[in-house]
């Protein structure tokens, strides 16, 4: 089913095309980031594996919100898998009922964008300690290997062995395909040139204020 999407087609779809497509749920400014093969569109592929699953039911239900944006999305997805012999029915909920289906883990196909804040750590997304109702393993993986990487990098501090442990992470959500993942938005911001911005990386749109007390207009040497 991965195979059936192109992400290029729907950032077009969407308007986004300098949006930066991802394979990996760690973004590629962290440190813990390792480079992944994207897997490669094909529709005859994904066609040819859905006929061999000989599904009891073909009947796919994607969930997600109202916004603009996330039901472009949904209606490129099911357009795509609709190419390959499912059948895809797209239910738009307010967030109060997203938010409600999401706690009751009430879905099988939702899409919905997620941050993991600065410090990237995914344990909250995929250990499976998460699953339960009101957790945040959004696709039910359970892992025994990804369960123990994920606990020794919450606990690590050598910058190398956490390095070694989401590399080992993201190798294995790679090859078991939990989720999909399809594109880091672009944000835009206007500044005056005469105002001093650290620049820095920041995962949602308000971290870029996270630093604002070294912003500055003018400096002058104070003498000693």
């Amino acid at each position: 089913m991965a195979k059936a999407i192109s992400k290029e087609k729907i950032l077009k779809k969407i308007g986004e095309e300098n949006a930066r497509i991802i394979h990996s749920p760690i973004l590629p400014e962290h440190y813990v980031y390792k480079e992944l093969t994207p897997r490669e569109y094909n529709l005859e592929f994904s066609k040819q594996k859905i006929a061999e699953l000989k599904l009891k039911s073909q009947e796919i239900k994607i969930l997600t919100d109202s916004s603009s944006t996330n039901k472009q999305i949904a209606e490129a997805v099911k357009k795509a898998w609709e190419k390959i012999g499912l059948n895809v029915e797209i239910e738009l909920l307010s967030s109060s009922e997203l938010q409600k289906a999401i706690l009751n883990k009430d879905y099988s196909v939702i899409i919905l964008g997620i941050s993991l804040g600065l410090n990237n750590n995914p344990y909250p997304y995929w250990h499976s300690s998460q699953i339960e109702k009101g957790g945040l393993n959004l696709s039910k993986f359970n892992n025994q290997e990804v369960d123990s990487l994920l606990e020794n990098f919450s606990s690590s501090n050598n910058q190398e062995k956490s390095r070694e442990y989401l590399h080992a992470f993201q190798d294995i959500i790679h090859e078991e395909i939990p989720a999909i993942f399809l594109f880091q938005p672009k944000s835009y911001y206007l500044i005056d040139k005469k105002i001093k911005v650290q620049k820095d990386y920041f995962s949602n749109k308000l971290d870029r204020f996270n630093k604002i007390n070294l912003w500055y207009i003018k400096t002058k040497r104070i003498p000693k």
